[in-house]
């Protein structure tokens, strides 16, 4: 699952790719949030776990708020 680069088509920010380990996107899991911040990110969220019956391809990311 280990790759090299990340998997998105846009740049990642220097200082969010510091560190980061990148893997394959072959796995789903479920997470519950309240909302997401102007900048992307989940607010108050929480795991559910591991979504086996779901493919990779038929998740996107939640769209932010205006």
């Amino acid at each position: 699952m280990e790759r090299n680069r990340p998997p998105f088509a846009a740049p990642v920010p220097t200082a969010e790719a510091k560190n980061a380990h990148w893997v394959e996107p072959s796995l789903v899991g479920e997470v519950v949030y309240r909302t997401v911040t102007p900048d992307g990110r989940l607010r108050h969220a929480a795991w559910r776990g591991l979504r086996p019956d779901r493919n990779p391809d038929e998740v996107s990311r939640p769209r932010t708020s205006t």
